[in-house]
């Protein structure tokens, strides 16, 4: 079967063609109706529709960056500044010297315990603790403490790197009647850390003492001097605790000059006159006196007064023999004698050697300070003199090698001491 030959669509190509003419011509009188007629004034329908876009678009955009500012805003963590004050500095105002080495208030005398001594231990008379050697100390601190009746002087010492040095280095006491004061001289110091170190006074005001003062400091001796300024007489003792120097110094009550008599005139009437004659009760003041000491003697006479026996021995080289005697009217063994009316305390020393001695009496109580005992120190013992009619009991103690005897009697009397440097024995007396 012959095949036929495919159908063209010529026809449809042309007439699309003329189609296509006619739609341009079509389209371009549906333009040219479509346009406005006229002037363009600018309100045209493609003018409106643009500005409306350019709205449209502007507030879009105003809202996006409103969102996105927004966005950021709440997503930023909120910083909080701090406005820091600046400080007020205060300048706290330097301590003075007595604020820095006064310890508080009048302190009751309980809390001085246990480092005190018995009313007996004061006196005027030159005191000594420690011993001399070759290496420097140190002043540490320096201190005040007042309590009921007595004000305390601490020096807290530190010794030496040292195996064989002393406790304390030689520190001495002078009590100056002239001057009224007490002077402590501290030897072989090398330093001074205390708030007292370099020169000058602080004020006390006690009823008795005015000041303490740092008066020398010697760099070529590796001294040092303080100096206790007092307003009236006052005993004082020195001793020695745990690294510290203790001064206590007591007031002493002022003489009282006694009026037997007053007389008070008083007028009843123009005629008549009462003469009353008051006799005011006087208390006795008991005031230590220490009489100079003369050199070389041996011995005391009988009186209810303070006594001191000067020596020539300046170190701690006296040493009595163990034990002792005592009674009423006891006859001596070792010098054969009989001591009728008395009380004596008799005791043998291990050498012709005097030591320096002083002693005080306040009415029944009589203190005996022996000096430069080999001993450095030695627990307080107690004897009773049971059937004595003069004495009731002895405290005996060493500190800082001075012996000292406390009796306390049976009533007040008079008494000496006695070194019988032949026969080498010492006797304490009462009558």
């Amino acid at each position: 079967m012959p095949t036929m030959p495919e159908e063209t669509n010529e026809f449809e190509e042309r007439a699309t063609l003329t189609q296509r003419r006619q739609m341009s011509g079509a389209a371009k009188l549906s333009r040219a109706k479509l346009e406005p007629i006229g002037v363009d004034d600018g309100t045209t329908k493609d003018g409106s529709a643009g500005k409306i876009v350019v709205w449209v678009v502007a507030i879009v955009t105003i809202a996006v960056a409103a969102y996105f500012g927004f966005k950021s805003f709440i997503s930023k963590p909120t910083t909080t500044t701090k406005t820091t004050p600046t400080p007020t500095q205060t300048v706290s105002p330097t301590p003075t010297l007595e604020e820095q080495i006064m310890t508080g208030g009048v302190s009751t005398n309980d809390k001085a315990l246990p480092l005190t001594k018995a009313d007996s231990a004061y006196n005027t008379a030159t005191q000594t603790v420690g011993k001399a050697g070759s290496s420097d100390y140190s002043i540490d601190d320096v201190s005040i403490q007042k309590y009921v009746g007595f004000t305390r002087f601490i020096f807290t010492i530190n010794p030496p790197d040292s195996a064989s040095a002393e406790a304390f280095p030689a520190i001495v006491a002078t009590y100056s009647t002239v001057a009224n004061t007490i002077s402590i001289k501290l030897n072989q110091i090398g330093l001074n850390t205390s708030a007292f170190s370099q020169k000058g006074s602080a004020a006390i005001n006690t009823t008795a003492i005015s000041k303490l003062t740092h008066s020398e400091i010697n760099l070529e001796t590796s001294d040092e001097t303080y100096v206790i300024e007092l307003k009236s007489k006052a005993n004082y003792v020195m001793f020695t605790g745990a690294q510290q120097v203790i001064i206590d110094v007591k007031d002493t009550n002022a003489l009282v000059t006694p009026t037997t008599a007053v007389s008070a005139t008083v007028a009843t009437t123009p005629t008549t006159t009462i003469k009353t004659t008051i006799t005011p009760t006087i208390k006795p003041t008991t005031t230590t006196v220490v009489p100079t000491a003369v050199a070389g003697a041996t011995s005391t006479e009988f009186s209810a007064t303070a006594q001191s026996i000067s020596s020539t021995l300046t170190g701690n080289s006296f040493n009595f023999i163990d034990g002792f005697r005592w009674g009423d009217g006891i006859k001596s063994t070792v010098t054969g004698e009989t001591y009728a009316g008395m009380f004596t305390f008799e005791k043998q020393m291990s050498s012709t050697t005097v030591p320096n001695v002083d002693a005080t009496i306040e009415g029944t109580k009589v203190t005996v300070n022996i000096r430069n005992n080999v001993t450095a120190n030695r627990a307080t013992q107690v004897t009773t003199f049971t059937n004595s009619k003069y004495a009731e009991k002895l405290e005996s103690t060493i500190t800082d090698h001075v012996l000292s005897y406390v009796f306390t009697l049976r009533k007040e009397s008079q008494y000496r001491i006695v070194f019988n440097t032949e026969k080498k024995v010492m006797h304490i007396q009462f009558k």
